[in-house]
């Protein structure tokens, strides 16, 4: 399962929905470089985490090794690290669509 493709009016909306978050961004700091740079990382925080939801994550891991009784899903070259191994990068963390890595 792929990301969906936006269409050049959904592109354009977005530029317009970006310039105005920038112009927010740049009256809230007041012209502080450093404020501004905080407002951005803060933003961008705050949408990473919508994106992956890390406490519903490590949940979900828990369960999934529960599930897998400690065996390995496919390992990719990342020794000694687990991860949530999705499988369409829409899905919203249901059960049934990822596994543990290890």
């Amino acid at each position: 399962m792929s990301s969906p493709r936006l269409t050049p009016e959904q592109l354009e909306l977005a530029r317009k929905l970006l310039d105005e978050i920038r112009e927010r961004l740049a009256a809230l700091s007041g012209g502080d470089r450093d404020l501004v740079f905080a407002y951005r990382r803060k933003v961008y925080k705050e949408l990473m985490h919508d994106e992956r939801k890390p406490m519903v994550r490590r949940r979900l891991k828990l369960l999934k090794m529960k599930e897998q009784q400690g065996t390995k899903g496919e390992l990719k070259g990342t020794e000694g690290i687990m991860s949530l191994d999705r499988r369409g990068p829409m899905i919203e963390l249901p059960r049934a669509g990822v596994r543990v890595r290890f």
